[in-house]
C-alpha cells in the first residue's frame, strides 16, 4: 500500500490523537448497505513492510459516522422471474467502497 502515488487512496490512519486514530482514504466493502455499523479489520498487511504499518488497524464504527460516506454499484437483480432465477431476483449483496474523510475512530466505543 504504501507504494501508491497518494498515500490516502486506500484506508490509512492519519493521525493519533487523544481520543482515537483519525482515519483518510478509501476501502473496499461487501453486504451494504445492509447494517448499522461496518467492521474494518486488517489483511494481510500485518505480514507486510513497516511502511504499510498505517494501513493496518481493526474497528467497528456506525454507518452515520462524520466523515464516513459510501458509494454503492448498482443492482444485479434485472427484474427477472423469480422461477427462473430464485436468489438473484429477491436478494442483492450490496457492494460499496467505502471513503473515510477524516473519520475520528474512537479509542473507545
Amino acid at each position: 500500500m504504501h507504494q501508491q502515488p497518494d498515500p490516502y487512496i486506500a484506508a490509512r490512519i492519519k493521525e493519533e490523537t487523544d481520543a482515537g486514530i483519525v482515519i483518510r482514504g478509501c476501502r473496499m466493502l461487501a453486504t451494504l448497505p445492509i447494517s448499522d455499523e461496518i467492521m474494518v479489520f486488517p489483511s494481510t498487511l500485518l505480514k507486510s513492510a513497516i511502511e504499510d504499518a498505517p494501513y493496518a488497524f481493526g474497528f467497528c464504527i456506525p454507518n452515520d459516522t462524520p466523515g464516513l460516506r459510501f458509494i454503492c454499484r448498482e443492482s444485479l437483480d434485472y427484474g427477472r422471474s423469480h422461477f427462473d432465477h430464485p436468489l438473484g431476483s429477491r436478494y442483492e449483496e450490496m457492494d460499496a467502497v467505502v471513503v473515510f474523510d477524516d473519520v475520528l475512530v474512537p479509542w473507545e466505543t
